[in-house]
């Protein structure tokens, strides 16, 4: 039952390993091996394609992700950035109205 939770996958995936933290490693071994067809043990600790095809996915998914994650503060900067703008417009606008009407 332990096996089931402790993922042993084979060297050969060390690289897509790398980069993904523990949680999302735990979560494609459980799919691997609990899912309605599951892999064996045997199957999911050796070079599989269905091995190989799930940690790509669960890397491309992640990277972006955490792309997504990056842009976020960006937006806000340029929101931030263009509401200040927009208050500098408005001001300017009233001064420019109140020494025309004067």
């Amino acid at each position: 039952m332990t096996g089931i939770l402790t993922p042993s996958f084979h060297v050969y995936y060390s690289k897509q390993l790398n980069q993904l933290p523990r949680s999302i490693k735990i979560d494609t071994w459980r799919r691997l091996t609990s899912r309605k067809h599951p892999l064996s043990l045997e199957q999911a600790s050796s070079i599989h394609p269905e091995v190989e095809d799930l940690l790509n996915k669960a890397v491309e998914n992640y990277i972006k992700q955490k792309e997504r994650q990056k842009m976020k503060p960006i937006t806000s900067d340029c929101e931030t950035s263009l509401r200040q703008e927009n208050e500098e417009l408005c001001r300017a606008s009233r001064i420019a109205r109140a020494v025309y009407v004067s």
